[in-house]
């Protein structure tokens, strides 16, 4: 006679410092889905600690040691279930199908979940069409060899990589709602400076990683010192390959970012096909390359380039993927190349499900009234016309 399942238990490891006006939501959330609650408390001041003690967490307060991993890794130490979630304190788990998610948990054979994130940015209330997607490997079997490395965005690694390999990433049927760099969020925290600190001592060490590098890179490129973030993109891609490694996918999309906000289209152009020969299916890419095309005035390449964002999608793991490209940002540009080609009839019907995607689309709602104000200026001529012409029969 077959054994039932033997049901899953969740442990929730957290690293959490002065966090009393954020941690509240996060476990009121995540309360609900786990069987414990770990909480790792790096020196707290404010009332952080007796937050997560209301929500029966076990709390362990350790010195802080400028070093993210650590923290983490005391936290995994503490875990007795079968499975671990690790969430930030400015971070919403929100479960979609709770018996789903339980069958997950259940699988004996999966060793790592993966859950989509919706990075939020701006400024307040969060707006899901201004936000990344992601997804990251947030779930993983506890006593499985996992741990996490760099003292800064620190990641999650296996110490037998083997077992991984063919292993598929699947998600569990939930998402993350992370609102840490929302601009009132990052400006109380001073994260920039916090990470450049952080970030000059990782690269004190020998042989450190090149993701340190890239991560310089997003510090100046947040606050738009686009140069100094190039030099590092450029240091991060270099010691990636004589490490024998491909560049990951989030370079290349920040090298464009900063190319098209330069305005250096030819530069941008020369190196975007390539770019997309490694990752062929990133979205992103194909959304700059179409920009790039439209800013050099090929409108029917452009168009063809953005109907392909729009068949790609936004659902690519493991890409950080802008909201908008493969939706409203795309069907923008359409409308974009239309209103340049002179057929405003169809750039206006673009603009309008441009707007029916996301109706805060403020570029759609001006080309929208844009397209209107040229078809009504040109009816009117028309029937002028047409009277001039009749007055004189």
């Amino acid at each position: 006679m077959d054994q039932p399942v033997r049901a899953a238990t969740l442990s929730l490891c957290m690293v959490v410092k002065n966090e009393e006006d954020q941690i509240g939501r996060a476990l009121e959330k995540a309360s609900r889905y786990v069987d414990e609650i770990i909480i790792i408390d790096t020196g707290s001041t404010d009332r952080t600690v007796e937050v997560c003690e209301r929500y029966g967490a076990n709390v362990w307060c350790i010195p802080w040691e400028d070093n993210f991993a650590k923290a983490r890794n005391y936290g995994l130490q503490q875990a007795r279930c079968t499975w671990v979630l690790w969430l930030d304190a400015d971070e919403e788990l929100e479960v979609a199908d709770v018996e789903e998610w339980k069958r997950a948990l259940s699988d004996p054979g999966q060793l790592l979940w993966a859950i989509p994130l919706i990075n939020y940015y701006g400024c307040a209330p969060p707006d899901p069409n201004r936000a990344y997607l992601a997804a990251q490997h947030r779930v993983f079997r506890n006593g499985s060899g996992f741990y996490f490395e760099h003292a800064i965005h620190e990641q999650l690694v296996c110490t037998n990589k083997e077992q991984l390999e063919g292993h598929s990433l699947r998600r569990l049927p939930a998402v993350i709602h992370h609102y840490g760099y929302m601009d009132a969020i990052v400006e109380r925290k001073d994260k920039h400076q916090r990470n450049l600190s952080l970030l000059n001592k990782a690269q004190e060490q020998p042989g450190y990683h090149p993701w340190i590098d890239y991560h310089m890179a997003s510090e100046y490129f947040r606050v738009q010192r686009y140069a100094e973030a190039f030099g590092w993109l450029n240091t991060s891609i270099r010691r990636f390959i004589e490490a024998g490694k491909l560049p990951p996918s989030l370079i290349y999309k920040m090298k464009y970012d900063i190319l098209l906000a330069l305005g250096s289209i030819e530069s941008a152009g020369e190196g975007i096909i390539r770019a997309i020969q490694l990752y062929p299916d990133y979205t992103d890419l194909h959304y700059y390359r179409a920009l790039i095309e439209q800013m050099k005035g090929n409108y029917k390449e452009a168009e063809r380039l953005f109907y392909h964002c729009l068949e790609l999608g936004e659902q690519r793991l493991p890409y950080l993927i802008l909201k908008g490209v493969g939706s409203f940002h795309a069907m923008y540009g359409i409308g974009h190349c239309r209103e340049e080609m002179g057929d405003w009839r169809t750039a206006a019907a673009k603009y309008e499900e441009a707007l029916a995607l996301n109706p805060e689309h403020k570029e759609a709602q001006e080309g929208l009234m844009r397209m209107r104000s040229h078809m009504e200026r040109y009816a009117h001529e028309e029937r002028r016309e047409d009277e001039d012409g009749a007055s004189q029969l």
